[in-house]
């Protein structure tokens, strides 16, 4: 049985284009990984990743950080891209129950993130 399936669509499933952040930050007069820095600050990524607060909040708090809630705005706009590679692995690929087996599963498929064995609250961080 499956207790629980934890994961960072971010990175793994769905990605945004650098590209389209590096044009942002030109249009904007930014320099190169102000976005990223401002939006990624732990402090300020985790009140996002906890559902502290919105992504609205989230991305209003970035454009006072960097100064310019136009470029803020204009970054929050950017459109994913779906891994349809990753959609398409096979169920079995996804699914364990074993923490290990899990973190063997995704080392394979060449993601990274945690794996969480919420029975005896291990965990095995993937590099």
């Amino acid at each position: 049985m499956i207790h629980a399936v934890v994961f960072d669509l971010d990175g793994v499933i769905r990605n945004f284009p650098e590209a389209a952040t590096a044009d942002v930050e030109m249009e904007y007069g930014l320099p190169s990984g102000t976005l990223n820095a401002a939006a990624f600050d732990p402090a300020r990524l985790e009140g996002l990743t906890t559902g502290k607060i919105s992504r609205l909040t989230w991305i209003k708090e970035i454009g006072k950080s960097i100064g310019s809630t136009e470029a803020a705005n204009a970054w929050g706009r950017i459109e994913p891209v779906v891994d349809r590679d990753v959609l398409q692995l096979p169920k079995d690929h996804l699914r364990s129950t074993d923490p290990a087996e899990a973190s063997a599963n995704f080392r394979m498929m060449g993601m990274k993130g945690a794996c969480f064995d919420i029975r005896g609250s291990q965990h095995k961080w993937l590099q």
